[in-house]
């Protein structure tokens, strides 16, 4: 219902983009690194919240919180089989 002559329609609100997401799962391989850094300012984000785990990723962006946009792929489910 928000319309806006300015601000183009969008889904999600979050920052999330492709790059950012790409850069958030290879957070620990170069040149990945570095642009992450680059796109955190010039340092690490909090420890909590970086990347470290393919199933807890998965549930928090499909069951535990309605605020991780994350684009989750179905190979990614496998990870659900503990």
């Amino acid at each position: 219902m928000w319309e806006d002559p300015i601000i183009p329609k969008f889904h999600y609100g979050a920052h999330y983009s492709s790059a950012a997401i790409v850069l958030y799962y290879l957070v620990r391989l170069e040149p990945f690194t570095t642009q992450f850094v680059h796109l955190q300012g010039g340092k690490f984000d909090h420890a909590e919240r970086l990347f470290h785990s393919i199933q807890k990723t998965f549930l928090s962006a499909s069951k535990v919180t309605m605020s991780d946009v994350k684009e989750l792929i179905l190979e990614f489910s496998i990870f659900l089989n503990f």
